[in-house]
């Protein structure tokens, strides 16, 4: 079972010497010493495994194993917190006024995911599709 520690647990650990692997990446978010495939490195295109395969994105040039794809454009990711997205989906099922934020609850329902990432619930909408 993945488990987030509280940050105070996270903070006294990393403070180890040497500091313990992983521990850039849970402070920072990256790690800069890992390599960047920017998007510039894929394309979208028609994938050739059959007449009803559709689309697919596919890399060109050859990607380091375990390289972060796209960190430029990560950093315009759209966060919402529960308490946001509950205020939000409760004014437009109560307001008649706030039905324009209706668009909002169905973006953040087709384009975005949940995410525990920073030992939070949250959820993002990932800036690649913007």
């Amino acid at each position: 079972t993945y488990q987030t520690p509280h940050k105070a647990f996270e903070t006294i650990y990393c403070r180890n010497k040497p500091v313990p692997q992983g521990c850039d990446e849970i402070s920072k978010g990256f790690s800069k010493s890992r390599p960047n495939a920017p998007v510039s490195s894929f394309e979208v295109k028609a994938s050739q495994v059959g007449d009803q395969a559709g689309r697919g994105i596919f890399a060109k040039v050859d990607i380091p194993k375990g390289a972060y794809i796209g960190v430029e454009q990560s950093m315009n990711s759209i966060k919402v917190t529960p308490t946001t997205y509950d205020i939000i989906s409760s004014h437009v099922e109560e307001y008649v006024e706030a039905a324009g934020f209706d668009a909002v609850v169905e973006f953040l329902w087709g384009y975005g995911f949940e995410s525990n990432l920073y030992g939070e619930i949250s959820y993002v909408v990932d800036s690649t599709i913007l």
